[in-house]
């Protein structure tokens, strides 16, 4: 075969002949790493955005969460217990047009601080959500209900 022959024939083969070369054909790499990857995002993507979005709540939340030795430190002083100083930890706030009420979960634990709008007066409890043992912060023995070594009251003695 001549040189001239040989390039004619190196260029088009029966395979090729008529055809057009397109973007696809010449990425084909390329193109099917795209498809992949778009398959693993449409599939993970939710997971990852669902995850990022807790992970921005729990900063942004990032009030103060209470904790057991701090709600101790509170107890040593109940004087010093009050509604604003409550407030300063993550928990949920509500009002009536006499009562304001707030809410502090933390590990099995609920303290319920109410305050009265009039007279301003505040009753702050807390309970164990395990076994329903409920005492008053500012007057009953906070470390022996951490401890454990409170019972739970009974329904005859709260009814007298």
């Amino acid at each position: 075969m001549k040189p001239a022959e040989e390039k004619k024939t190196a260029e088009q083969t029966p395979e090729t002949v008529g055809k057009t070369e397109t973007f696809f054909s010449r990425n084909v790499r390329a193109v099917t790493f795209l498809i992949v990857l778009g398959l693993f995002l449409a599939f993970f993507g939710p997971f990852s955005v669902f995850t990022i979005g807790r992970m921005i709540e729990r900063r942004v939340n990032r009030k103060n969460t209470l904790t057991v030795e701090e709600t101790l430190k509170l107890a040593e002083n109940p004087s010093a217990i009050t509604f604003e100083r409550l407030r300063k930890y993550n928990g949920r706030y509500n009002e009536t047009d006499t009562v304001e009420v707030y809410y502090i979960e933390f590990d099995h634990y609920l303290i319920l601080a109410t305050r009265n709008k009039t007279t301003g007066a505040l009753t702050a409890l807390i309970e164990n959500l395990d076994n329903g043992v409920r005492i008053n912060l500012q007057k009953d023995d906070v470390r022996a209900f951490f401890d454990g070594t409170m019972q739970p009251e009974r329904e005859e003695e709260n009814a007298a």
